[in-house]
Order: C-alpha cells, then sequence, then structure tokens
C-alpha cells in the first residue's frame, strides 16, 4: 500500500484533470489499489481496527451512521489519506532547505525553540504555537512561495465567466497562488523567499491576500493540525540533530518548485533535485 500510495501520490493530480485510463494507467491502477485496501479495513469488525486515529473513526462512524456503503466510507478516507499524507513532509522539506542554505536562519530558529522541547523527548506545543514568531514568519512565507493550491468547482448552472460560456457539470478549476504574487500586497521581490515578510509589523497572514489553505467553505479544516505537525518535526530536527548541506562533492544547487502540476497543495521540488546533507545527533 505504501509503494501504491507513493506512486499515486506522484500523479494524483490526473484525478483533478479526469484523465481517461488510457492516459494515466498508474494513477487509476493504484487509485483502485488504495480503495480496495481501505475497503477491506472498513469491512472488519470495529474490534481489529481499535487503533485508527480518532479522526477516522469519526468520519466512518458518521458516514455508516448516514447509512454510506462501505466503498463510499472508503473512498472518503483515500481523499482524507492523500490530503493529509502528500502536504506536510512538502512543507518541512522547504523550511528546513532554507535553513540549511542559511545557517543564521537555523541558529535563531533553533533558539527560540528549544524552550519547547524538553530533555525527556517530549514537547511544548503551547510555547510553539505562541512563542516562535521567527517560525511563524517562515511558515507563512513557505505557504506563500511554494503552496499552489488549486480549488475544485462543479459549474451548476449556465454562466458566462470571462467571455467564457460554463454549462452544467463543467470543471472549473481556480488556482490561489496568484495572491501570493500580488507586487501591491507583497512587493516587487514576490518571487524571493524572504523569511522576515511575515514578521510582526510588516504583514499579517490573515490578509485576504493570503489564501494559503484556500478559503471560505473549501478552507481547509486540516490547517491547525498541519501547522501543528510540522512545527513539531522541525523544532524536534533542529534541536536534537546538527544538519549541513554535503559539500563532499561541491555547492549543491537549490532546489527549484515544480510548477507544472496541479495539486491540493504544497509544491514537490522538481525531479533531480534531492539534497544530500549530513546530520549528526547533538
Amino acid at each position: 500500500m505504501t509503494s501504491d500510495f507513493l506512486v499515486f501520490e506522484q500523479t494524483g493530480w490526473e484525478v483533478l484533470l479526469g484523465y481517461p485510463r488510457m492516459l494515466a494507467q498508474d494513477m487509476h491502477a493504484t487509485k483502485k489499489s488504495l480503495l480496495e485496501a481501505f475497503t477491506s479495513y472498513y469491512s472488519l469488525p470495529p474490534v481489529q481496527r481499535s487503533d485508527s486515529s480518532w479522526f477516522f473513526e469519526t468520519q466512518s462512524g458518521e458516514m455508516n451512521h448516514l447509512g454510506f456503503e462501505v466503498n463510499d466510507v472508503a473512498s472518503i478516507a483515500v481523499l482524507y489519506y492523500w490530503v493529509v499524507n502528500a502536504n506536510a513532509y512538502k512543507i518541512c522539506f522547504w523550511i528546513l532547505v532554507h535553513m540549511v542554505y542559511h545557517l543564521d536562519l537555523l541558529t535563531a530558529v533553533r533558539a527560540e525553540t528549544a524552550p519547547a522541547c524538553n530533555p525527556d523527548g517530549t514537547f511544548d506545543m503551547d510555547q510553539l504555537l505562541s512563542n516562535c514568531s521567527r517560525l511563524d514568519a517562515i511558515w507563512d512565507e513557505v505557504l506563500r512561495v511554494y503552496n499552489n493550491v488549486v480549488v475544485v468547482h462543479k459549474v451548476m448552472s449556465p454562466i458566462v465567466l470571462g467571455g467564457k460560456n460554463l454549462h452544467p457539470g463543467d470543471t472549473v478549476l481556480s488556482p490561489f497562488r496568484q495572491f501570493h504574487l500580488d507586487r501591491n500586497v507583497y512587493g516587487e521581490d514576490i518571487l524571493n523567499f524572504r523569511h522576515d515578510r511575515f514578521l510582526k509589523g510588516k504583514l499579517t497572514a490573515g490578509a485576504k491576500n493570503f489564501r494559503s489553505f484556500g478559503g471560505r467553505h473549501t478552507h481547509c479544516p486540516g490547517r491547525f493540525l498541519a501547522r501543528r505537525e510540522v512545527y513539531v518535526l522541525v523544532a524536534l530536527d533542529i534541536n536534537r540533530f546538527e544538519i549541513q548541506l554535503d559539500s563532499s562533492d561541491g555547492p549543491q544547487a537549490f532546489p527549484i518548485p515544480d510548477q507544472k502540476k496541479p495539486n491540493l497543495g504544497a509544491m514537490a521540488p522538481t525531479d533531480g533535485y534531492d539534497l544530500v546533507v549530513n546530520v549528526t545527533p547533538k
């Protein structure tokens, strides 16, 4: 299942565009495999899946109560599984990449997150969320630069939009990244990553031009969990380990985000831009 998910995660954008099976065989094959796996799982007696997360158990329980078939429950679970597992690690990647290329930034974030990392391996979530302004600013700037959210709409009635006639059943893709590249809001250096852009007194991530998790009724409900899991991973990584770029084969090129594929969130690095880093326990 893990290998199928990794393939689906790379080809899932084809779902958004409704690619037929003949043009997207890998996507359809791995989607089928994931659906079968989740259908088998939800067909088990509850006692055999008692270790399931609260979220998935609640979601399946509510759908069962409403009379949905097991394959419908599995389909929704696959969608959540995809979104939850396909975005956070990319955000972590971009945050850590900028830190290892700018060690002064790494030092600053390590200093402000250190009080949240306890010697026994636990962490103080309130400290991370309330007293780490530098990490907050980096999180927001990474979402601005590297998030490529596309909201999918179904046309319900005939409408003319931008001179185009849209009909019921048509699909409209609405990219949000253009909001994040507005020079009137973010300045002339919109394509550059600036770790201090969102520091207090400069910009606010609550502005209407900041749509890192969609908006209105499509506002991603997982945005709170995503922020928490990213903050914890980054804080524990940089406080438990020394992380440096490997230079044994010379300088490494900075990764370039893959902007060619539509997606439901963060952009992955373009193929061929894997980084080699040296990680040692502190």
